[in-house]
């Protein structure tokens, strides 16, 4: 082997050493460096290293110069390399590995023919020239790595360029690690903001006993929404302070009003999330003789666990205290009385707890008798001389202030099947103007939904209810705000108001309710459960003590007891109620009810 070949071999050897020294330390180091710096570019870093070179087209001789060359882009290569897994360590790692391996059988090859006779010098010469071919390939490949979707253009480029293939800047932003720490921009400073704080299980809001006013005042018991802010049905629910035709008072459901056919529609117009106006219209559908109309228009504010409305209320409605008994009376023309309030009234809402709510009220309404449906005459008598109202005009102001309270801890708020549902009222009159009216009245409502499997004739909830109502009224105590007993709200069996009006009252029922069958109506699966029911009340004989005698002068019993059977079936609309009934004294009605009964 020549002088020539050995030093070429000396050198080569050198070199290697250096690119493996370089590869160690300068790899990781200066790697490092280039990653925490700000201004990431490949290309800077090996300009300040290593001169442009160009593409080895062919070697002439095996000279000092030549051997120099491929001694720079061997340690190029390796430097590509080593910073290549910096880029991206975790994508490439084992990509650089086979690169290596690819290297080193390149570097034992080049040594082998190196080792030749000087006789196939010149078959090593081109070896050497197609090897670097092969390196120029190599860092183009690395590059296309770094510059996606670039491989064909890198390679064409460096064809046809004079310039090295670490040339062209290589922009890259090493990605940020998503941080568990604050910016400082969200660190407070303040000492007590410092102090760690466990959370307690008291912090961790419970949303199963949120408290949703909403839930309570809103609902009813029929709705059919056509829009958002227009349907049917009954849109106010409970507790209610305020005074209005479908407003229900804590007692006594349903025996305040009269109508063959009722119906009533609203209308809301909500601003922003926390007000709402709301129109309700109510009235008789029975248009051959039409026996009741109202309006209800109401302002609400909403809290989070209150509300604060307003109303104006006009109800016109055939009276029940003026109706049935076995003698009919009504006025001196022969119409029958038509009870007329129109008012208005501010209520305070309040839910102590997702059981408990209370309505606080103050209402003034003026009081009249009429003798029709928009009538302007006041009728202050009947036509045997009875009053119909406290004053000689036939108009009486009427200023109270009231209170609702429910406690409603059921399973199911529209048909449950168990839980305790507790209604109480407070109602204080204040005696204003010529009638000078004052009286208190008391009232209470319980009814407990237990579960009982007497029997039923298919799956489902088996349940017996109790209820039980009473109140009283001490003071002057106009006709019209007497207890009125009698109809589906009270004792079934008998008509609306057919039993008596007094001063004081009881009611007591019990039915239990049992799975019936399924049926499919509409699409819509239904669940048909039957109910057998009972029920008695009495006025306690205050029929007389109360003005105008409303039930003792139309002959009523002041006492009833009633029976029946029923079908009920919850809908997506309404609980719909079918009730066969019949009194103690052989009389039978059949009711239509939407709603809850209790």
């Amino acid at each position: 082997m020549s002088n020539l070949s050995a030093i070429s071999i000396f050198r080569l050897s050198i070199a290697l050493l250096g690119s493996t020294a370089i590869n160690l330390f300068a790899g990781e180091t200066w790697g490092q460096t280039i990653r925490d710096r700000k201004d990431n570019t490949i290309s800077r870093e090996f300009q300040e290293y290593s001169p442009k070179t160009k593409k080895i087209q062919s070697v002439p001789s095996p000279s000092v110069e030549s051997l120099d060359r491929e001694k720079i882009s061997t340690e190029e290569v390796r430097f590509e390399i080593a910073n290549s897994e910096i880029i991206d360590s975790e994508g490439l790692a084992n990509e650089n590995n086979q690169d290596r391996e690819h290297l080193d059988l390149l570097i034992s090859s080049l040594l082998e023919s190196l080792e030749t006779s000087e006789n196939n010098r010149d078959n090593s010469l081109d070896e050497l020239s197609n090897e670097g071919n092969s390196l120029d390939e190599l860092s183009v490949n690395r590059n296309f790595v770094v510059e996606k979707n670039q491989k064909n253009d890198a390679i064409s480029d460096n064809k046809k360029e004079q310039e090295s293939i670490y040339s062209p800047e290589i922009n890259f932003t090493v990605p940020e690690e998503e941080s568990i720490l604050p910016s400082l921009e969200e660190v407070s400073f303040e000492a007590a903001d410092l102090i760690v704080q466990e959370e307690s299980e008291a912090d961790i809001p419970n949303t199963e006993n949120e408290i949703e006013v909403e839930q309570e005042v809103l609902g009813g018991d029929l709705n059919i929404p056509f829009t958002s802010d227009f349907g049917l049905g009954v849109f106010i629910g409970e507790p209610t302070a305020l005074q209005g035709q479908v407003r229900a008072k804590p007692v006594l459901r349903g025996t305040r009003t009269s109508a063959n056919l009722p119906a009533t529609a609203y209308f809301r117009q909500k601003f922003g999330t926390t007000n709402n106006l709301l129109l309700i219209l109510g009235g008789d559908l029975w248009v051959f003789e039409p026996k009741s109309f109202g309006v209800d228009l109401s302002y609400f504010y909403d809290k989070e666990t209150s509300r604060v409305s307003f109303n104006i209320a006009n109800i016109q409605t055939e009276y029940p205290a003026f109706n049935g008994g076995d003698r009919e009376v009504n006025l001196p023309n022969g119409d029958k009385p038509i009870f007329d309030s129109l008012g208005v009234g501010v209520e305070y809402l309040q839910a102590f707890s997702p059981q408990w709510s209370v309505a606080f009220g103050v209402n003034y309404h003026k009081v009249s008798i009429r003798d029709d449906l928009f009538s302007s005459s006041l009728e202050p008598v009947d036509e045997l001389g009875n009053r119909l109202t406290v004053s000689d005009r036939g108009q009486d102001d009427l200023f109270t202030l009231n209170i609702s309270a429910l406690y409603n801890n059921v399973d199911d708020s529209q048909f449950p099947t168990r839980g305790t549902r507790i209604r109480l009222g407070l109602d204080q009159a204040i005696p204003v103007g010529d009638a000078q009216i004052g009286f208190n009245r008391l009232s209470a409502n319980l009814t407990q939904f237990i579960p009982v499997d007497l029997f039923g004739f298919t799956e489902g909830a088996r349940t017996l209810v109790v209820n039980l109502q009473g109140g009283t009224i001490l003071g002057q105590v106009p006709p019209y705000e007497g207890f009125t007993l009698g109809g589906g709200g009270s004792i079934r069996g008998y008509d609306v108001g057919d039993i008596g009006t007094g001063r004081s009252f009881i009611l007591a029922t019990a039915e239990y309710r049992f799975p019936v069958t399924s049926i499919q109506l509409l699409n819509e699966p239904l669940d048909l459960v039957g109910s057998i029911f009972v029920d008695y009340g009495s006025v306690l004989g205050t029929g007389d003590n109360i003005l105008g005698q409303p039930g003792e002068v139309r002959q009523k019993p002041g006492d009833g007891f009633g029976y029946g059977i029923g079908l009920l079936t919850k809908t997506s609309i309404g609980l719909f109620r079918f009730e066969l009934s019949f009194s103690d004294n052989g009389d039978s009605a059949i009711y239509f009810n939407i709603g809850e009964r209790f």
